[in-house]
């Protein structure tokens, strides 16, 4: 039974099992059926919106490739039309030329007519058959000269006349207009209109294979008008037009050739003329058909129909209207453009799956996002609440602002406190309500700049109206949370009232401080360590205010108060020098008022504001921001100064130096002579006859006289000269560095009063009446003697008496040895000129060698004197310098240098050589210098390219500028330059390179002793190799001893000339030595066939020559 019973119970459990199992496994496939379910359709969603924007995207961008296409192909048609356009108005324009001269010459002829053809370089453009004259004539017989031609009773008859070219339009020579009445009705129409025009399209006569081709035609009037027959006014008469045939097809294959219809097919038709307008229902004309065009026999406004695309463009022609239809033969898209559509659409499908298995993938993880989502509102819930206590608890007001209407949202309690406002009065009211009406529109401004981007953050200064009426101030930091919808404006505000209060009271007492230093009589100003003026006061402007202006700096302000450049430079480092001193004078370890330095007061003579001159001290310290300057005017104490030093030392009549201040000056003179070694004078003026002046004429008028006669001696005297009244009617001058000795001082000595005695020469006018003054003058030199300074002025008072005593009006020296060399230099100078009527001077040659002969001279003055015999040079030139003789000696030399050139080129042996004379100083930089070398030069007939002037350093450095223009004038003539004594002045490369020259000299002082100083051959080393890098040729003077010219040979100077070849001999010795054979080694110099030359050479102690003069160079100085 027990058995029984565990089986029964086996039966019953077995069902609910499986049911219960069956049901687990249904709800177990449910679910996971739900849950595919829910992830599934997301998934089609996105990728079925992803279908749909791919597909729409990838047609607007098939739509968008099709207009582009038009839009390309249209393009291509208006050029297409363009260049067309620009080919039959260059059609236009020639047989417009080709009118004008067959309106001047209408009966030319084909062979003119050729010539015109070709003289416009006209030539078979594309699409051009011929160039034609169809003339218009009233019988035909008068119009052809071919006598086949038949008469035909048309008065109007019109035929060609005129072809080119004639080959292969020869069917068309002579040509009746009238058998064509196309191209008739175009002829008429360029008579009427008198203007070019095109004709209707015609069948040409022409071979070929394409026949359609347009006339362009231009109307040929003659120049005179002419006279009907009935009297009626005068017009033009008609002679026929100049025409071009245009085969059509040509010229539209020219614009395939040149890529105009690459991707286009043409068809042209011509619509008639442009006025009238052809009547309705006439067809236009066919003009050319291209073979792409499809349908050929259809019309081109047909193919619309079709549904292919027409492009249709209008062309005047002239008086014609042309249509141009295009249609595309193939895209004008690439192949990367035409897949564009498929690429667009394929990428979108891309996207649009990853989409999908993003937005699958995110949706089954959806119940963690849910999670992550309330954790984080639960996390901003809790930092909303921490700002919130943040925000009311504060120490200075927040405001939180709309940004889009700048209301206030939210406020804290400390701004409540701030403004007086309850926060319920404050929120939903602009924040700008309670700030000042004149600031609103700015501050609105600035809030949308923040709002917008433009500002990162604002920080203002504004006064707030409180709740009872009264201003506070507050200082606003706004910045910006957030972007898009959710922008806010966040404000910071702080109460600065008390801050603003101390403020304003230092501004008062600064105000007050700047009042008082306004007005003190003490100039200041402040000058930054960036040398810019950052204030002045009144009293700074009177004494220096012109040079202060706003962003002036120092060294601006230095110039317009020293304008001259030197005294400025003087001025500013005197003050950067007591600067200096204050800086170092300054305390580094001391207290604050300690360590500013304090700079000395120094006096500087400044231009005021009022132009005016005036002394001012400057002084000052220096602070940690710059420079405090302090100025005060000197200019009353300088003045009292100099009135006091005005009446001591200065003569009240004349306003001269009285003989206390002559006295002062002539002992600094004294102690100058002696401590420079040079010489001075001091003359003793006493006016003639003064005492019946002054008798005759009365006091009054005798001062009178003194003074004018004290501006003449001024206006006579140089600025360093001392005038000096000494008493009654004496005058005293004193001059200083006249010379090394005293017959150079003597001499312009004598030239001073000489000036003095020419301006005196020019009668006074005294009164109405003409006062002619003389005056006795005695001298005394100073400086090679120990005098006292009342011994010069003793010594010159007896000259003067001296020079009474001899008649008045005279100079005597005190010194009577020195008065008979003054004398004989008298003489001398009157020698000179009769020596230059009388042809006493000369010229001597000096051979110049080169590479073993002789290529030329230097010619050398000398004075044939009638007593003294050959005078030398060093006893006459400097005199002849001093007295501007030197100008017609140089002028003497140059002729006959250019006389001596002229005579050597008739003879073969001497044709060749170079000529070259020295140049003066005076004599070049007179300013007709050019004008008499080229003067002399014309006058012999001499080659200028022969003549060689040689010019000092002393010559160059007066005047550069002049001296470049000059040598580059006689430059351009032909006419050489050498350097004479180079090395021996102020040698500068800088007018090496700016002025043509083409030699270099050495010294002899450089060549005399180059084979024992060193020195003087490492400077005979460099000219030559200065020389060389030039491109200038170098030659050496001087050179007496074989050793010497090896020397100078090694050095790579072929070229010299000196002693030991020859010294200077007559032109006759000269022309000997040159004949003789090309020199190798210097000849003896013989005295039986060189007599002179050997005499010369027996006594070179005694031969002197200088550079000073003109042509004379200096010997060497051991012949000196």
């Amino acid at each position: 039974m027990g058995l029984a019973t565990s089986g029964s119970v086996l039966l019953d459990r077995f069902p609910r099992d499986c049911l219960f199992s069956l049901s687990r496994s249904m709800s177990a496939f449910a679910q996971r059926t739900l849950v595919a379910i829910r992830t599934a359709w997301p998934a089609a969603t996105v990728m079925a919106v992803g279908m749909c924007l791919s597909a729409a995207l990838a047609l607007q961008q098939q739509r968008a490739l099709e207009r582009i296409d038009l839009q390309r192909h249209t393009q291509q048609a208006q050029s297409a039309r363009q260049a067309l356009e620009m080919r039959l108005d260059a059609y236009a324009v020639m047989v417009q030329h080709v009118a004008n001269q067959l309106a001047a010459s209408p009966e030319m002829g084909q062979q003119a007519f050729a010539r015109i053809a070709q003289a416009l370089r006209i030539q078979i453009q594309p699409g051009m058959q011929a160039l034609t004259f169809t003339r218009a004539a009233t019988e035909r017989g008068q119009a052809s000269q071919d006598p086949s031609a038949s008469f035909r009773p048309d008065p109007h008859y019109f035929f060609i006349d005129y072809l080119w070219p004639v080959e292969g339009n020869e069917s068309i020579a002579g040509l009746d207009m009238h058998d064509r009445p196309s191209l008739m009705a175009s002829m008429l129409r360029s008579r009427d209109s008198a203007a070019a025009v095109v004709s209707a399209p015609f069948a040409m006569k022409q071979p070929g294979e394409h026949a359609t081709a347009v006339l362009v035609r231009a109307p040929v009037f003659a120049l005179a008008d002419h006279q009907s027959p009935d009297g009626a006014a005068a017009h033009p008469l008609f002679l026929g037009t100049a025409d071009v045939s245009i085969r059509v097809h040509d010229l539209v294959q020219d614009l395939h050739e040149r890529g105009f219809l690459g991707r286009l097919a043409l068809a042209m038709h011509d619509a008639g003329p442009v006025s009238p307008l052809p009547p309705a229902g006439v067809s236009p004309l066919p003009l050319y058909l291209g073979a792409a065009w499809p349908e050929r026999g259809q019309e081109a406004v047909g193919l619309g129909d079709t549904g292919q695309v027409v492009l249709e463009q209008t062309l005047q022609a002239q008086d014609r209207l042309w249509r141009l239809n295009f249609i595309p033969v193939s895209t004008a898209l690439s192949w990367t453009e035409r897949a564009q559509p498929l690429v667009l659409f394929a990428l979108g499908m891309l996207v649009s799956v990853l989409l999908a298995s993003l937005a699958a993938a995110w949706w089954r993880r959806h119940p963690s996002s849910w999670a992550q989502l309330r954790a984080s509102s639960r996390s901003m819930r809790e930092s909303d609440a921490r700002f919130q206590a943040l925000f009311e608890q504060a120490a200075v007001g927040v405001v939180q602002i709309d940004a889009a209407n700048g209301n206030v949202l939210h406020v804290n309690r400390r701004y409540c406190d701030i403004t007086g406002h309850e926060a319920q009065q404050l929120c939903q009211r602009p924040l700008l309500a309670l700030v000042a009406a004149e600031t609103v529109e700015g501050d609105r401004l600035l809030l949308q700049e923040l709002a917008a981007g433009q500002r990162r953050a604002l920080q203002i200064e504004r006064q707030l109206r409180r709740s009872d009426g009264s201003l506070v101030w507050v200082e606003l930091h706004i910045s910006a949370l957030g972007h898009g919808p959710s922008l806010r404006l966040m404000a910071l505000v702080q109460d600065i009232s008390a801050r603003r209060h101390l403020q304003q009271m230092q501004r008062d007492g600064s105000r007050h401080l700047r009042m008082v230093i306004q007005r003190l009589p003490l100039g200041l100003a402040m000058l930054q360590e960036d040398g810019r003026f950052a204030y002045w006061n009144e009293e700074f402007m009177r004494l220096a205010g012109h040079g202060a202006t706003a962003g002036m700096d120092g060294d601006g302000w230095w110039r317009n108060m020293c304008p001259d450049e030197a005294r400025r430079q003087r001025m500013q480092r005197r003050f950067e020098a007591a600067q200096a001193r204050a800086r170092v004078a300054q305390s580094p370890h001391g207290s604050e008022s300690d360590s500013c330095g304090t700079l000395n007061s120094e006096e500087y003579q400044l231009i005021g504001s009022d132009g005016c001159a005036r002394s001012v001290s400057i002084g000052g310290m220096l602070l940690d921001e710059g420079c405090l300057l302090i100025l005060q005017d000197q200019s009353q104490r300088k003045t009292a100064e100099e009135e006091i030093r005005r009446l001591a030392f200065y003569d009240a009549l004349t306003g001269l130096p009285n003989r206390r201040l002559l006295v002062d000056r002539l002992q600094q003179a004294l102690a100058s002579s002696r401590r420079r070694g040079r010489c001075g004078a001091v003359m003793l003026l006493d006016v003639d006859n003064f005492k019946a002046f002054n008798d005759s004429l009365g006091l009054e008028l005798g001062d009178v006289l003194l003074r004018m006669i004290a501006e003449r001696l001024a206006q006579s005297l140089g600025r360093e000269a001392t005038l000096a009244r000494h008493s009654g009617d004496d005058f005293v001058v004193l001059l200083e560095d006249l010379g090394k000795d005293s017959m150079h001082a003597a001499s312009k000595l004598e030239g001073e009063v000489q000036r003095m005695r020419s301006l005196l020469l020019q009668p006074l006018q005294l009164s109405g009446q003409s006062c002619h003054i003389t005056l006795s003058i005695g001298a005394s030199l100073f400086g090679e003697q120990e005098l006292s300074a009342d011994e010069v002025l003793r010594r010159a008072e007896m000259a003067m008496y001296q020079a009474k005593g001899m008649g008045r009006n005279t100079l005597q020296f005190f010194d009577p040895q020195l008065q008979a060399v003054l004398r004989s230099r008298t003489a001398m100078e009157q020698e000179m000129r009769e020596g230059l009527v009388r042809s006493q001077f000369v010229l001597y040659y000096q051979p110049q060698v080169a590479n073993g002969r002789i290529v030329g001279a230097e010619g050398l003055l000398r004075w044939n004197h009638p007593r003294e015999g050959l005078v030398p040079p060093s006893l006459f030139v400097s005199l002849a310098e001093e007295t501007g003789l030197i100008q017609q000696l140089g002028e003497w030399v140059l002729g006959e240098a250019c006389r001596q050139l002229a005579q050597w080129a008739a003879e073969p042996d001497m044709a060749c050589l170079m000529l070259a004379v020295n140049v003066s100083p005076r004599q070049f930089h007179q300013a007709r210098f050019v004008e008499q070398v080229l003067q002399a030069l014309k006058e012999h007939g001499a080659n200028p390219r022969l003549l060689k002037l040689e010019l000092t350093e002393s010559l160059l450095l007066a005047d550069v500028d002049d001296t470049a223009a000059k040598m580059a004038t006689l430059k351009a003539h032909g006419v050489g330059f050498s350097l004479d004594d180079f090395g021996t002045g102020y040698s500068s490369l800088a007018y090496l390179k700016r002025l043509p020259l083409d030699q270099l000299k050495i010294d002899r002082s450089f060549v005399r002793d180059v084979l024992s100083d060193p020195n003087d051959a490492a400077i005979a080393r460099t000219i030559v190799a200065l020389g060389t890098s030039l491109g200038l040729q170098v030659i050496a003077e001087g050179v007496e001893t074989e050793a010497q010219r090896q020397f100078l040979e090694d050095q790579h100077c072929h070229a010299w000339q000196g002693y030991l070849l020859s010294p200077p001999v007559p032109v006759r010795s000269f022309e000997a030595l040159v004949r003789q054979a090309i020199v190798s080694r210097p000849p003896a110099l013989s005295p039986a066939n060189l007599p002179q030359q050997a005499q010369e050479a027996q006594d070179r102690p005694q031969v002197v020559e200088c550079t000073d003069g003109s042509g004379v160079p200096d010997a060497p100085s051991n012949h000196s």
